[in-house]
């Protein structure tokens, strides 16, 4: 029992709700560029009292107080180049403030400005930061190309790199190594591309009026100051004279161009995936998509048909449509949805409550690319009380196989078939675990409500175990420490294979305890999925809706043989699972 216990400690656990998807910050090449100490590099703009420089000057705070806001900026203009650096903002309650990290001439050419941006607009006590980026080119505020998104880290937390590309070909917005936006040069824009040379801007500021809400919520200078942090500011571009665009010594004619042979300036496959993936799941306005404002679309947006129907004509995402899916039947799950909303896979234990005398009944499901239509639910009764002591629940997910255990016996197998396509998870997933009122639908269709005469309901959790590999969630890219091959690892380890004992305790579980299989219900499957291993007796102990027939299995499931089900031998206990 030792060895038993020993693998009770390595198994991945799940319990109630649980949802497997593992997130690890990446790392890219912007490591290598050079930073430029504040005084080499940049000037303050407005507010110098609330602008502090770090002892080693390469840092910068700026403060918001009531009486003013402050920024900087680079002592040069640009004709094209990399602006970044590792920003800060402030906490807590953030309403009516706007932060932004940007490029602009609008000093030099006030009536023909180019901008690049970042803008980030705070928010109330307990809601998130959200971000906006622009692009307007030749003065054209009346043609916006603004995009809005929301993030997924907490972005007053820790430093994140933001950053901006600029060539004569494309621009490029980036969070961390993270591609979040691209703009192609069309020569259909004009001269709405940006084309003079520009500087870059960082202030923070009050924008009560506008930011949060529309002006509903103002600046709270009770929380003042309000603090943006500024570090590893990078100037990768070669400076002009604005006016005669003549380049500075050592920059020659053809520097225009020059951003195109360095790393960070072409997308890789991987990192077009990635984009695609942030703009899917964080974005939530685009002007291509503002029908009411652009009916026919700027020349440089690429319409996916698939994408614009996410949005509604005003170019908002439809919230109310999405907002049902994601808080529906399936909360209790495995699953990367929060990453992949319309692709996401799932792998799930997902526990049913009860009226008084009646047993908890919980059911396994498993998803792969958004393939909701197609559940592979099996449900189940249990041959314990599990409010009466700690049970283990356990996920296996490798590349070749999937197994749900509870305690040491597995109870359903899903081996990889080609045939299953995208059915079968292949997307990184993070561990969930969530208790909720289902009082719809749970407990006979929804026929018995959670009684909250009988609150608060405490589901206890202990011995978490994680055991993977860590990677980046859209760019997938594994953590330090772990090789290209190792999604093939859990195979390598005990519990990953099963011996022919535990293939007889899983046999006889699935005989005694499901009382629902998918591969049984021929209406809503008249061919089996691929991965079905269809058991002649045992399909006819099951209706054409994949329901037991209790009727007729009743006797036996509380006769002789109850006792037997899962009992392993003596010899057995002894054996490593």
């Amino acid at each position: 029992m030792e060895k038993l216990h020993s693998l009770s400690n390595r198994i991945t656990c799940l319990s109630l709700l649980f949802i497997l998807n593992l997130f690890y910050p990446a790392n890219a090449e912007f490591n290598s560029l050079t930073r430029i100490p504040f005084s080499k590099g940049f000037s303050p703009l407005f507010g110098d009292g609330n602008l502090m420089r770090s002892s080693d000057d390469k840092s910068v705070r700026l403060l918001l107080s009531q009486y003013t806001g402050s920024g900087f900026r680079s002592s040069d203009l640009y004709n094209h180049g990399f602006f970044s650096a590792k920003i800060k903002l402030p906490s807590e309650y953030t309403a009516g403030i706007v932060m932004a990290f940007y490029t602009t001439n609008g000093d030099v050419f006030e009536k023909t400005h180019d901008e690049l941006d970042f803008e980030f607009l705070g928010n109330i006590r307990g809601k998130a930061w959200r971000f906006q980026t622009n692009v307007y080119g030749n003065g054209s505020t009346s043609r916006g190309r603004e995009e809005r998104y929301s993030l997924w880290f907490d972005p007053s937390k820790e430093f994140h790199r933001y950053s901006i590309l600029w060539t004569t070909k494309k621009i490029i917005f980036y969070i961390d190594e993270i591609p979040i936006r691209q703009i192609i040069h069309n020569d259909e824009m004009g001269g709405d591309y940006p084309s003079k040379p520009m500087s870059l801007y960082a202030t923070i500021w009050d924008a009560s009026d506008w930011a949060t809400s529309g002006g509903k919520y103002k600046v709270n200078y009770k929380y003042a100051p309000f603090v943006a942090e500024f570090t590893d500011l990078v100037l990768h571009g070669c400076a002009v004279d604005p006016l005669q665009e003549i380049p500075s010594p050592g920059c020659s004619e053809n520097d225009d161009d020059w951003p195109e042979n360095i790393n960070y300036s072409t997308l890789k496959p991987r990192q077009l995936v990635a984009m695609k993936k942030f703009r899917q799941k964080y974005m939530y306005y685009s002007y291509c998509y503002d029908t009411l404002r652009y009916p026919i679309p700027p020349p440089e947006c690429e319409v996916d048909p698939l994408e614009r129907q996410q949005f509604k004509e005003t170019g908002r995402l439809k919230f109310g449509k999405k907002h049902h899916r994601r808080h529906g039947k399936r909360r209790s799950q495995t699953t990367n949805g929060d990453v992949f909303e319309k692709t996401h896979d799932e792998l799930d234990f997902e526990f049913l409550g009860n009226i008084r005398g009646k047993a908890w009944r919980f059911q396994t499901n498993v998803y792969g690319n958004g393939s909701t239509s197609r559940g592979r639910e099996e449900r189940y009764s249990l041959w314990f009380d599990p409010s009466k002591e700690f049970h283990r629940y356990s996920i296996l997910w490798t590349t070749k196989k999937i197994i749900f255990y509870i305690d040491e016996i597995p109870i359903r197998q899903i081996i990889h078939n080609d045939e299953m396509g995208g059915d079968y998870p292949s997307k990184p997933m993070s561990l969930y675990a969530t208790i909720w009122d289902a009082s719809d639908w749970a407990t006979s269709g929804g026929k018995y409500k959670v009684n909250y005469k009988y609150a608060p309901f405490v589901a206890e959790f202990t011995d978490l175990v994680l055991h993977g590999c860590a990677v980046d969630p859209l760019q997938e890219i594994p953590s330090p420490g772990c090789s290209e091959n190792d999604d093939d690892w859990p195979e390598n380890i005990n519990y990953s294979t099963l011996k022919p004992r535990q293939l007889v305790a899983m046999k006889k579980f699935r005989q005694k305890y499901m009382y629902y299989s998918y591969c049984y219900d021929t209406l809503r499957y008249p061919i089996p999925p691929p991965e079905c291993e269809v058991d002649p007796l045992e399909r006819q102990q099951f209706k054409e809706t994949g329901r037991l027939k209790f009727g007729k299995k009743h006797h036996r499931r509380h006769g002789k043989r109850r006792s037997q089900v899962l009992n392993l031998s003596k010899d057995e206990e002894r054996d490593d699972i």
